[in-house]
């Protein structure tokens, strides 16, 4: 799959996304619609025009960007580099 222009193609990872879930203060109640996180992926396609992204980047990105789609049975967004929120540099510590 090839990007083009300034979209990124990035294929979701669900489990590094909920490694970012912190857990809220037993304190406060957090209406369900307010949970909601950004989702994580890895950048697999980037166009010519983007600038800051490369292929293999670990991209936080908003859950309703760019265009969700299947291909050969494996979920990728496709997005604008302006929509990516992020780029991952370090994993974070699974709490135990």
């Amino acid at each position: 799959m090839k990007a083009i222009g300034d979209r990124v193609v990035v294929q979701p990872n669900e489990e590094l996304a909920k490694k970012w879930e912190a857990p809220a203060p037993s304190l406060i109640i957090i209406p369900d619609q307010y949970k909601e996180k950004p989702l994580v992926g890895t950048a697999i396609a980037v166009g010519s025009e983007v600038k800051e992204v490369k292929e293999g980047d670990m991209v936080m990105y908003p859950k309703y960007s760019g265009c969700g789609i299947i291909h050969e049975k494996i979920e990728y967004f496709i997005m604008k580099e302006s929509d990516i929120l992020a780029l991952i540099t370090k994993t974070p510590e699974v709490q135990k």
